[in-house]
């Protein structure tokens, strides 16, 4: 007579057990292996304790050294066909070589090519939290090829499969090594915008070991142009899609997918304002019927080169602008801002807007909401209260009158 198994309890007592706190989550990866029936009880209930909801198909993945962690119980699932949504936050990169973040890319690469649909993405190359790494991930031409052909893969996996909102946060440790080259920049073909990145003679840090004049050939793939791309929200909170290698990516992106929204973090990447004012407008080439546009830490010295950018977005209509000081030098292009609906940002910046607005101009005939923001910590209250006594004056001499919030 054959010897009972674990396989032979019916499955509301196999539930009962493999949901007992004590019972060992590595031990319910390993039952889903063993035949489809204990399959499909494990896998829901190890899914309920690694950030896994099946019900709203949304999923927190957060990888490690180990090597059976969730995203190894995904690539063997056999009931998640589609997700709504998947973040995925990477382990700190190593000081002494890249390739651990390479396999985990590819990993990833992996779960997302066998879905038919990925609605939302976000990707945090960073477990830290840092935008900026004191420590680089090192390694030669050759592993930055390694890196940039596994990150331009999964990206490109991602917009393939359907996907509608992308956000890539940190990771700036992998570009830190690239700096402006000056001058003789070149706008006549986008695709060779990267070119005028180029590798530092001498690095500051540690980094990508490389000879002057070096891996500027080497970028990540670009997005294929098809009708087919439902990519509509783009988040870039992370230097590696802004500068080279990954700046490409970006601006293929904006000309191939139907990207309305894009959200800009500034101080993700250093340097002088050269370097944002190029970049600036290459994406304002790129994506000139933006609507919504976020453009987050903009610093005092890259005001010029923000204010410059939104002069060339003449579709926007909503707009959230956050300097990280208040409006100093009001001076600089003109906003033409005919479609506008919504605007956040501090009380100096929607007083120096409505201010570079002329008698007759269209500009702010559509607005409809005002968001004021105001941080008492750090401004007094006469930070408030002067440019918003402007702003009303403004707006009744244009005849205008918008919703107005403060956000404290």
């Amino acid at each position: 007579m054959p010897l009972a198994s674990i396989a032979d309890l019916p499955n509301e007592l196999l539930v009962d057990i493999f949901e007992y706190p004590t019972f060992p989550t590595e031990a319910l990866y390993f039952l889903a292996l063993l035949c489809r029936r204990l399959h499909l009880v494990a896998l829901p209930i190890y899914f309920s304790r690694n950030g896994i909801h099946l019900e709203k198909k949304s999923a927190t993945i957060t990888l490690g050294t180990d090597k059976w962690d969730s995203l190894s119980a995904l690539q063997i699932c056999l009931f998640i066909s589609s997700m709504e949504h998947v973040s995925c936050i990477f382990p700190h990169p190593s000081c002494t070589t890249v390739f651990p973040i390479i396999a985990q890319m590819k990993r990833l690469r992996t779960f997302i090519s066998q879905l038919s649909f990925v609605g939302k993405v976000t990707l945090n190359l960073d477990s830290t939290g840092h935008g900026r790494s004191r420590c680089l991930s090192t390694g030669t031409d050759e592993d930055l090829k390694d890196w940039t052909d596994q990150y331009g893969a999964l990206l490109n996996c991602i917009v393939q499969k359907g996907c509608k909102s992308l956000t890539v946060l940190n990771g700036g440790q992998l570009t830190e090594t690239y700096q402006l080259e000056a001058p003789g920049w070149s706008e006549r073909f986008l695709s060779r915008a990267v070119q005028r990145f180029s590798p530092s003679q001498e690095p500051r840090t540690p980094g990508f070991g490389r000879k002057f004049g070096r891996g500027l050939d080497i970028r990540l793939q670009t997005v294929p142009s098809s009708t087919m791309h439902h990519l509509n929200s783009l988040h870039l909170h992370s230097a590696t899609l802004l500068v080279a290698p990954g700046l490409d990516w970006t601006l293929s992106a904006l000309l191939h997918c139907p990207v309305t929204s894009l959200t800009i973090c500034m101080s993700r990447v250093g340097g002088d304002t050269r370097l944002w004012r190029k970049v600036l407008r290459l994406i304002a080439s790129a994506a000139p019927n933006l609507t919504t546009l976020s453009l987050i830490e903009v610093a005092r010295h890259n005001e010029p080169a923000a204010f410059a950018f939104l002069a060339h977005l003449s579709h926007l209509t909503d707009l959230d602008l956050d300097l990280t000081y208040p409006l100093c030098d009001p001076s600089g292009p003109i906003c033409l801002f005919k479609s506008l609906v919504t605007l956040r940002a501090a009380p100096s910046v929607v007083d120096y807007l409505l201010a570079r607005v002329g008698p007759g101009s269209a500009s702010f005939r559509a607005i409809r909401s005002i968001t004021v923001v105001w941080n008492p910590s750090l401004d007094t209250l006469l930070v408030l209260i002067r440019p918003m006594v402007s702003v009303a004056s403004r707006l009744r001499a244009r005849g205008i009158a918008p919703q107005i919030t403060v956000e404290v």
